[in-house]
């Protein structure tokens, strides 16, 4: 028998219209107190340092910083530049860019900093994400304390949590539950006009998510696409041609104004290197990351607040342990049940397309195996016998979540849905809102102390006293090598210290040196290739790799071509860190060849200036 369709919303009751005195304080302190305890740690120093670990949130302070001038200034195109992976530049198309928030904090940035701005994007992130669920459950349930208490769940889960410490262009999730609340507010009006106007509404919320990160949008697309395909069968089956009419109607116009944006952004703001996309191979390290299947309700002490023998963030947390740190909870599981029986009654379409949807997510996030030792489920490294349908993740559009742990950002906007609407049913018990509160106050205490995150690591990025002696860049073109040359993981041969060489980037902020760095998993063999094919390059290259012996002996119109490349690419300065393999032979290099003196150096870096008359070859 087929689930029946939505009944047309009916004005709430006088018990869920009336305001529960001190409802609205609590609503409110649900939504703020993860944000509190999320950013505590970075307030004294807000401006100067980032909530999160030195991993990809480095990086992407510098594609914030890149679009934020590209914006104002108009220095530099928005797909494309020469300021990473100088001297040849690099396409920016494959880089995360949550144009929508850059533009919207860039007057905040212009006043307080790129690290404040940064910071403020992050709590914005969860703050969006609560209010994403608390739009869809109070659809739902018609209550608000039951959709601040989801709201609480989302910005408190782990999953979102620790993505906001580590991958900024992946948290703003709340577009996932806030166009699902569209899509079912859009099919419950019977205006004949309503269903182009929410198309329109959909489409325009779909273009903003586009604009704040493909990743969710890519993610959000197949979660309403599964909606809106269950929605439509449903309708046929019952005969409900209306119904099917109007979701018709909505998918049609939302395309339209989808469509006539990428257009308009297409001609407006071209993408350079669009070949790029599919003709390079690019290196790309964890896109075959999965959850581990109990990981779902197995607490991590690693990263319980109580673990007193933890001082600091595991040194592994930044090799994609985050993609694999599921942990739902088990209250929050207890109420995902009750919530799931409660919804599938009053709301039968919904509550199993909630509850389909919720478990392809799952097992799309399954994916790949990770290390077989850790989940005894997983037969081998490469797949899971869990996984259905795994030629689904091969579609095109599919791979552009890259990584299939991924797919647990809609499961857990279904989960925290469930579990709001299973906190609706306990309160209903209850008839006094004094007795209300009580409850939502004691599981919001019962499952902070489950989750029990430890406080925010934070990054500082106070520019070496070395890197100051460089000044800022007075010249767009102007440029700065600093070795070692950067990690390249899972390369043969290109050796680094991935870590340490991350902060480079947000330093490049400051400085706004052209740098040699770049983000890894965004360039291709080919032009990594070219790159260290460069005449100094190369030659840092090979010293850096224990290939010294090759430079013994170099000709004189080698050293001309290196003394012409530094004049031609404007290098001032070559940046040395000491604490380096062969970093020696590098100082060695640049003096016996009389290519840079020594400007300043401190116990960690030294600075070297390059020679006027060597630039004037």
């Amino acid at each position: 028998r087929m689930p029946s369709l939505p009944p047309q919303s009916t004005p709430p009751t006088a018990e869920t219209q009336s305001v529960i005195p001190g409802e609205r304080f609590l609503v409110g302190l649900l939504f703020l107190l993860p944000v509190l305890w999320f950013i505590y740690p970075a307030l004294p120093h807000f401006s100067r340092i980032i909530l999160g670990i030195p991993n990809d949130n480095v990086l992407n302070i510098w594609t914030f910083w890149h679009a934020t001038h590209a914006f104002l200034l108009h220095d530099e195109p928005l797909y494309s530049t020469q300021r990473i992976l100088a001297p040849l530049g690099s396409t920016l198309a494959l880089h995360d860019m949550s144009l929508l928030p850059t533009f919207l904090l860039s007057p905040i940035t212009q006043v307080m900093g790129i690290f404040f701005s940064f910071n403020l994007f992050l709590i914005l992130a969860q703050l969006w994400a609560g209010f994403g669920i608390f739009s869809l459950v109070r659809h739902l349930t018609q209550s608000r304390l039951s959709a601040a208490f989801a709201a609480f769940l989302i910005e408190m889960s782990p999953i979102l949590f620790y993505r906001l410490i580590n991958h900024y262009s992946l948290t703003y999730i709340g577009f996932i539950p806030f166009l699902t609340y569209l899509l079912i507010k859009s099919m419950e009006e019977s205006d004949a006009h309503s269903a182009r106007r929410q198309g329109v509404i959909i489409g325009g919320t779909a273009i903003a998510c586009f604009l704040t990160s493909f990743n969710i949008f890519t993610l959000s697309f197949c979660t309403l696409a599964f909606l809106w395909t269950g929605a439509f069968i449903t309708a046929l089956a019952q005969r409900a041609h209306t119904q099917a009419r109007r979701l018709v109607t909505i998918v049609l116009w939302a395309g339209i104004v989808c469509g006539a944006f990428l257009y308009i952004w297409a001609v407006v703001s071209p993408v350079q290197d669009a070949r790029f996309w599919w003709n390079e191979k690019t290196i790309s390290a964890g896109n075959e990351v999965g959850i581990n299947l109990p990981y779902l309700l197995t607490p991590n002490p690693r990263y319980w607040a109580f673990a007193d023998h933890l001082t600091t963030w595991p040194a592994t947390y930044s090799n994609n342990n985050d993609e694999r740190f599921c942990y739902l909870g088990y209250i929050p599981s207890l109420l995902c049940l009750i919530g799931t029986v409660a919804l599938i009654r009053r709301r039968r379409l919904w509550g199993i397309l909630f509850l389909l949807t919720l478990a392809l997510c799952i097992n799309l996030a399954i994916g790949y195996g990770s290390t077989p030792p850790l989940n005894p489920f997983y037969t081998d490294q490469r797949a899971s016998p869990w996984l259905l349908f795994p030629k689904f993740l091969h579609l095109p559009l599919m791979k552009q979540a890259r990584v299939p742990a991924r797919w647990m950002f809609p499961a857990l906007a279904f989960f925290v849905t469930f579990a709001g609407c299973g906190i609706n049913t306990l309160l209903q018990k209850y008839h006094t809102p004094r007795k209300r509160i009580a409850v939502v106050l004691l599981l919001c205490t019962l499952i902070s102390l489950e989750y029990a995150h430890r406080p925010t690591p934070t990054t500082d990025f106070t520019i070496p006293a070395a890197y100051q002696a460089i000044g800022v860049a007075d010249t767009p073109t102007a440029m700065v090598v600093e070795f070692p040359l950067y990690a390249i993981c899972g390369v043969k041969g290109w050796c680094g210290d991935t870590k340490s060489d991350l902060p480079r980037m947000a330093w490049a902020t400051q400085h706004r040196y052209r740098i040699v760095t770049g983000y890894l998993s965004r360039i291709s063999l080919h032009k990594l290739t070219a790159l260290f094919n460069q005449p100094f390059l190369r030659d840092l290259w090979m010293l850096q790799n224990g290939l010294s012996t090759m430079l013994t002996d170099q000709s004189p119109t080698d050293q001309a071509m290196v003394h012409r490349w530094l004049r031609l690419n404007d290098v001032r300065f070559v940046i040395v860190d000491k604490q380096r393999a062969n970093a020696q032979k590098v100082v060695q290099y640049l003096t016996d060849n009389h290519l840079a003196v020594l400007k300043k150096e401190d116990a960690h870096y030294g600075v070297y200036q390059i020679k006027m008359d060597t630039t004037n070859f």
